[in-house]
C-alpha cells in the first residue's frame, strides 16, 4: 500500500479507502477483526484486491475475521465457517461445504 502514502485521502477510490481502513484496523494487531460488507459496491478489481488482503490476514497473521456478506461466492472463497442469518435469526452454522451442499432448510 506504499503507493497510497502520498495521496490525499479525498482522491482515493472506494477500494483504496477500504484497504486503508483495513490496514488501520490491523496496526494494533488485533486477534479478531469485524467487517461489514467490506466489498459492497466495489468493482471486480477492487473486490479482488480486498479479498487478497483478507486472505493474507487470515493465512499469515492468524487474525480471526468475522465478516458479513451477501456475496455467496465470496463467502465460499474466504470462509472457513459460515453462519446463515435470515430474518434476524441464525438458521445454520458450519463448514462451507455443509452450508452450501447440505443446507438445513
Amino acid at each position: 500500500m506504499g503507493d497510497l502514502r502520498h495521496r490525499n485521502a479525498k482522491t482515493l477510490s472506494g477500494g483504496e479507502t477500504q484497504r486503508v481502513a483495513i490496514a488501520r484496523a490491523l496496526v494494533t494487531q488485533p486477534r479478531i477483526i469485524f467487517l461489514d460488507e467490506p466489498t459492497a459496491n466495489m468493482d471486480p478489481v477492487s473486490t479482488s484486491k480486498i479479498e487478497e488482503v483478507l486472505f493474507r490476514i487470515i493465512g499469515e497473521k492468524k487474525t480471526a475475521v468475522v465478516m458479513t456478506t451477501h456475496n455467496m461466492s465470496q463467502g465460499q472463497r474466504l470462509a472457513n465457517r459460515v453462519g446463515v442469518l435470515l430474518g434476524g435469526q441464525l438458521l445454520q452454522t458450519g463448514s462451507v461445504h455443509d452450508i452450501f451442499n447440505l443446507p438445513a432448510t
